[in-house]
């Protein structure tokens, strides 16, 4: 048997997680006693096992877990394994024994911060997962509670991951921030100007009131998912979203890796001096970055073809546009033509956050999607109308569109119609057959529970009438008897006889 490296001797559970672990395993246990009665005749009911047993890495040896087999509350015999402490309620992602065990691999949890911020497309964040010993137990129940929240947040559920989709009219690419990077450092050496896009949940309001902006967004070479608000209209759609490719996210990432390359920046926009501060920041973190050129994003037809002539004298590959939706999409594509640079990128108020004129929100926040709230509480004059009217606005209008969407479908011409008939066809037989196991399950429920009752209530007067037998007689207050019935069945081919043994008790 293979077992995972042991490293837990430097990294030991203190008693007091352990103690909290137990006591909400068992609480949970005890509140959700009747989901387990349920769930245990439902699967015992139908042809599946009621369990199912998993092997995993734990504390540098595998051990066995067990799930329920199908259907929702799948996990809730897991309680038993935080129980026996082989898991916690929060670790490292569960790692199956039929793989090698990784270096990182320590108390796994029902719960992970690795796969919160999967969940909520932040991979690209760097944390330490080994939330237990670092944190202690203040930190252990707040990981815990963003994990709940994200999972409130962003509902798992069966989802498909195109390449690209569509979002009120809008084409969004899906990539992950990885990719996204790569692309925009293979396309900063083009001879000729790709234009690059964020969009948000205010950029799709924009872009549906705005035909132009939604046009140039369009012809852009790529266009990327930017905020929780995607995120959640993709949930609605039945997309899986990778990643929450935002640009604050980025920068660093982009400049750390154009700063081993020699890739050159040229930052435009702004007010003041704001770009500069934000590059001489960023060089202060990246010495080998190279940021040639900065200027403010208040252009006036005097200086306008001055400024575009100094991006192209400065040898930038790319250029970064910080003057807001839609401005600045537009101003690339007017002038992109006249560009020299391999790549222009729309930033909105991207260099006010690097020149630490706004600050970033906290990890603990952007883990659960909650970004917006932030800025909110920082600017909320000039962003009370973008988030508390926009994004109940964007929720509406992506809803409106997914049903919409559905009536299309049903106006498809026949060969669609055809296939999703058949689709249907076989939704509605799977139905059919579920509805009668949930029959089978609900009458055989009755009886248990009518029986039941009825035992209860009548229990009293059992016990009287026995105690009355047993004063008048010395004999068996229960006693049974057999009787044969033999039954007649008369059909066109002749009659037959059946016996049948019955059991009476009197």
């Amino acid at each position: 048997m293979k077992t995972a490296p042991n490293n837990t001797h430097s990294n030991k559970t203190p008693i007091s997680i352990l103690v909290f672990d137990w006591v909400v395993a068992c609480s949970i246990l005890i509140l959700s006693s009747p989901i387990w009665v349920v769930k245990v005749a439902f699967l015992a009911c139908s042809k599946h096992p009621i369990f199912e047993t998993l092997f995993i890495h734990s504390g540098g040896k595998e051990v066995a877990i067990r799930t329920f087999s199908q259907g929702r509350f799948s996990t809730l015999p897991l309680l038993f394994s935080v129980l026996k402490g082989q898991v916690g309620l929060l670790g490292t992602s569960f790692e199956y024994a039929v793989f090698e065990p990784s270096h990182a691999n320590q108390r796994p949890g029902i719960l992970s911060v690795e796969q919160m911020q999967r969940r909520m497309g932040i991979t690209h964040i760097n944390t330490n997962p080994n939330t237990v010993p670092t944190f202690g137990l203040f930190g252990y129940v707040s990981n815990i509670f963003k994990c709940l929240i994200s999972k409130l947040v962003v509902v798992s559920t069966q989802l498909n991951y195109p390449k690209q989709f569509n979002l009120l009219g809008v084409d969004i690419d899906n990539n992950t921030m990885d990719e996204s990077i790569e692309l925009l450092i293979h396309s900063s050496q083009s001879t000729s100007t790709k234009q690059f896009a964020f969009v948000n949940a205010d950029c799709l309001n924009i872009a549906v009131s705005d035909s132009d902006y939604r046009d140039t967004v369009n012809q852009c070479d790529q266009v990327f998912a930017d905020g929780s608000g995607i995120r959640i209209a993709c949930q609605l759609h039945h997309i899986g979203l990778k990643d929450n490719v935002n640009g604050t996210d980025m920068l660093p990432l982009l400049c750390e890796k154009a700063s081993l390359i020699g890739i050159k920046l040229f930052f435009l926009g702004g007010k003041g001096n704001t770009a500069d501060e934000a590059a001489a920041n960023l060089a202060a973190q990246y010495p080998n970055l190279e940021i040639v050129g900065c200027h403010h994003g208040y252009l006036t037809d005097e200086n306008e073809q001055q400024v575009i002539e100094q991006i192209n004298q400065s040898g930038a590959h790319i250029l970064l546009v910080g003057m807001g939706a839609p401005k600045q999409e537009a101003w690339i594509r007017q002038h992109k033509s006249a560009l020299s640079v391999g790549v222009a990128v729309g930033v909105g108020g991207l260099f006010d956050f690097f020149a630490n004129n706004v600050s970033r929100a906290p990890i603990a926040v952007r883990q659960v999607g909650m970004e917006w709230v932030w800025r909110l509480a920082q600017e909320p004059t000039r962003m009370w109308k973008r988030y508390v009217v926009g994004n109940p606005l964007f929720i509406a209008r992506v809803l409106k569109q997914k049903r919409l969407s559905h009536a299309s479908i049903e106006q498809a011409p026949t060969n669609i119609a055809t296939n999703l008939g058949q689709v249907n066809n076989q939704h509605k037989r799977r139905w059919y057959f579920f509805r009668i196991k949930c029959g089978q399950f609900a009458k055989r429920t009755f009886d248990i529970v009518a029986a039941s009752i009825l035992l209860i209530l009548l229990a009293p007067l059992f016990l009287l009438t026995a105690l009355c037998i047993r004063v008048e007689s010395k004999g068996a207050i229960f006693f049974h008897k057999l009787e044969v019935v033999v039954i007649i069945n008369h059909s066109r081919c002749g009659s037959s006889v059946q016996c049948i043994l019955m059991l009476k008790k009197d």
